[in-house]
């Protein structure tokens, strides 16, 4: 009988070392993404409409969530401000652009005038990328704006778009686009 228990033993160790090892690196990969999604309260009456991913660097990949609301940016970014954004860029309004981009993280030592300077609303100008799940932007602009897709604001990394999502032709011409981005890591 205790054979037959050592030869189990023996024989499952292996299978159990590796479900436990997956397990131990899944979970907190999963754990991120649902924590970075949920650090960040939408107003009531948002329509999510579009999701993407683009690989980064060090198996790190940029995802951006964009949603629409039927409210004016000015309400959004104030909505935002009260709930821990710290707004610190705004677009150009000599080319028009009209967006604000704020900062979430868990970083408490964020010098924020230093990130001023940049001044180009791209995620990774604002967050490191080995900040995996705890460092989000949150860009709010108006949705009337042509090229929505295309403005730096609105780019999960610096490279342009060729053609425009499906998701952003079909966008009303008025109220807000909401663009929360972030580091993740690949599974």
């Amino acid at each position: 009988m205790k054979i037959k228990r050592l030869v189990l033993f023996v024989l499952l160790s292996p299978i159990i070392i590796c479900v436990g090892f997956f397990v131990l690196l899944l979970v907190p990969l999963l754990v991120g993404d649902i924590r970075a999604r949920t650090r960040i309260h939408l107003p009531d009456g948002t329509e999510r409409i579009y999701e993407e991913r683009r690989d980064w660097v060090s198996n790190t990949g940029v995802r951006s969530i964009y949603y629409w609301i039927n409210e004016p940016v000015s309400d959004i970014k104030d909505y935002y401000s009260n709930n821990g954004v710290t707004f610190i860029a705004e677009g150009d309004t000599n080319s028009e652009e009209r967006w604000f981009i704020g900062l979430l993280t868990d970083d408490e030592g964020v010098d924020y005038q230093y990130i001023q300077v940049y001044r180009h609303g791209i995620h990774q100008y604002l967050c490191d990328y080995r900040e995996y799940y705890s460092c989000l932007t949150v860009a709010v602009m108006d949705a009337s704006q042509n090229n929505l897709h295309n403005l730096s604001v609105n780019l999960p990394t610096t490279n342009r778009r060729e053609i425009e999502p499906p998701a952003f032709a079909t966008l009303p011409n008025w109220g807000t686009l909401i663009t929360i981005t972030y580091f993740d890591h690949d599974y």
